[in-house]
Order: structure tokens, then C-alpha cells, then sequence
């Protein structure tokens, strides 16, 4: 979809296009902040201790 598509666009369609990427937005930030992550040595220990690292 290239700009000169969105500007022809009537209210109705960017008000759905605009729902669609709010609602993927809140699904992909539930999704990451279900997921633990690591840092720095906690990171490191994590590969030893799930063997992808030896």
C-alpha cells in the first residue's frame, strides 16, 4: 500500500485499517511480555544451562 492508497481511503476504511494495526500492536505486546528475558550473565547461563552453549 503506497501513501497516494492511503490518502484515497475513505473514514470508515482507515478507521478499520487503524483498529487492525491497534489490535496487532496489543496482541504482539502480550505475546513479548509473556516471554522471560535475559541479560548479561543471566543470558550466558541460560545457553550453558539449555546446552547451546558448551
Amino acid at each position: 500500500m503506497t501513501m497516494k492508497d492511503v490518502v484515497n481511503l475513505s473514514i470508515p476504511q482507515l478507521e478499520y485499517l487503524l483498529d487492525g494495526c491497534s489490535k496487532n500492536n496489543k496482541d504482539i505486546e502480550k505475546g513479548s511480555s509473556e516471554h522471560n528475558t535475559f541479560e548479561g550473565a543471566d543470558a550466558i547461563q541460560y545457553l550453558i544451562d539449555s546446552g547451546e552453549v558448551k
